[in-house]
């Protein structure tokens, strides 16, 4: 009777769940913990275990087939993330090539739960798990399933599956370290992966899988060839591509770990030129000014001009030194993060919640100033300062923005850096320069700029503007 009682509490104290099976797979939820501790996430894996000759998908299950899916039906305040893929391996059926798992795997997600939750009961986490299971032929199975747990101030690892959970765990795809470096370039019929690893390390074995469905033709072959001091690896587009083939997305498979890939496929560059690559640059300094991020910094600017202010050249000359030495420095540092492993294009700086939030409360500021709530005692519109700071301000602002033309120029220039990188940044500043020089050397054109309404006071940035004509 003892041993009765002490495995009826050995049992309820531990994590319950039952498998479902069909004749060619078995299906189960099982968690890395053997409890629950109130507002401490939690691992429950979907075990899918597919006999011998079968197989079941990654997320981009390639030529054919669909990836899994898990349907959670939680206690309320429970909070489920996406799935968390272990990397696949490529399954050749006839001529088309799936992407997929073999036998068992564990199909990760982290669970929430809430932070009151109570201890007095154990809590069933119920989901809904479908999966096609193939071997020439498909089958679209389902199953409900469910784990339950305790709840303690204390977990420890599972006893069966905490292991197991873990070792999934170390097969996920993780970031890049900075000592990989991937570009990607356009090729006739597709792209083509360039990888830099580590110094010393040598690629014998590895391959690209995409995480979207018609980008890489699956079944196309890889050719990993030797390049300088690095590898490129040959991407064939879909046959049938789904939307447009702009960036490399998916993860880069070693025999030992997998890599998270994502990078713009720009032209082939080494046919672009220098010198078609400053004229686009310059274009596209151009067309930046109709940007939506760049036009209302340069109507302050203008607005000196409708006020009838003074606009001489030299102010102008200011604005522009102010956006090319701007320019200079991003060309630097982006040139500089690069060379020291870091994944970063044009905008880079806008990649740091920091900066965002820097350029909001700046914005939100600015618009309440134009709205007349209050004024700034200094303006961008005048003094020498304010001409070279408005400058500056608008490159800061214009980096979200791509112009036409912008982004084979400057991909030139990050692939190419040295000086040529220089030149090409250069050349879109004075693109971006030239709209407000022209105004200041030509006052004739000034008759055609708006002017301010009656009643506005002549020290107001908030008043409303009419086209006048002289």
């Amino acid at each position: 009777m003892r041993f009765v009682f002490f495995f009826f509490m050995l049992f309820s104290l531990t994590a319950w769940a039952a498998a479902v099976r069909t004749p060619q797979a078995e299906a189960e939820l099982v968690a890395e913990r053997d409890a629950l501790v109130p507002g401490e996430p939690i691992t429950v894996a979907l075990r899918l275990a597919a006999i011998p000759g079968w197989h079941t998908y990654w997320r981009n299950p390639g030529d054919s087939g669909e990836p899994t899916r898990i349907e959670w039906r939680l206690p309320p305040g429970f909070v489920a993330g996406e799935i968390e893929w272990p990397a696949p391996v490529r399954i050749p059926v006839g001529p088309l090539m799936n992407f997929g798992y073999k036998g068992e795997v564990l199909l990760l997600t982290r669970v929430l739960p809430p932070a009151g939750l109570a201890a007095d009961r154990p809590v069933t986490l119920r989901a809904k798990a479908f999966w096609l299971v193939c071997e020439v032929q498909c089958l679209q199975q389902d199953a409900e399933l469910s784990v339950e747990l305790p709840v303690a101030r204390k977990t420890a690892e599972d006893a069966r599956w905490g292991k197991p959970i873990a070792a999934a765990r170390e097969r996920l795809p993780v970031p890049a370290p900075a000592q990989w470096l991937f570009a990607a370039k356009a090729e006739d019929g597709g792209a083509s992966l360039a990888i830099s690893p580590p110094s010393g390390v040598e690629l014998k074995e590895a391959f690209f899988l995409p995480f979207e469905e018609g980008k890489v033709e699956p079944a196309a072959p890889q050719a990993l060839a030797r390049e300088g001091d690095g590898y490129r690896l040959a991407l064939r587009a879909a046959a049938q591509p789904v939307g447009t083939f702009e960036r490399v997305r998916g993860i880069f498979v070693l025999p030992e770990k997998s890599l998270v890939v994502d990078v713009p496929i720009v032209a082939r560059f080494a046919d672009l030129g220098l010198a078609l690559a400053l004229v686009l640059a310059f274009a596209g300094g151009l067309l930046l000014n109709l940007m939506p991020c760049v036009l209302p910094v340069l109507s302050i600017k203008v607005l000196g001009f409708a006020q009838g202010g003074d606009a001489r050249v030299s102010h102008a000359l200011l604005y522009s030194a102010g956006v090319l030495v701007s320019f200079w420095l991003l060309a630097a540092a982006l040139i500089a993060l690069r060379a020291l492993g870091n994944q970063l294009g044009w905008g880079f700086q806008l990649q740091s919640p920091v900066a965002v939030a820097l350029l909001a409360a700046f914005f939100l500021a600015l618009a309440l100033n134009l709205s007349g709530l209050f004024e700034f005692r200094f303006s961008f519109a005048g003094g020498s300062s304010g001409h070279f700071l408005s400058g500056v301000l608008a490159v800061v602002v214009a980096s979200p923005c791509t112009a036409p033309f912008m982004g084979a120029a400057l991909g030139y220039a990050v692939f190419e850096s040295g000086w040529r990188a220089f030149a090409v940044f250069t050349a879109l500043g004075l693109g971006m320069a030239l709209p407000y020089a022209a105004l200041a050397a030509a006052p004739g054109w000034r008759r055609h700029l708006p002017k301010r309404g009656r009643g506005c006071r002549a020290s107001s940035a908030g008043c409303r503007f009419r086209f006048m004509r002289r």
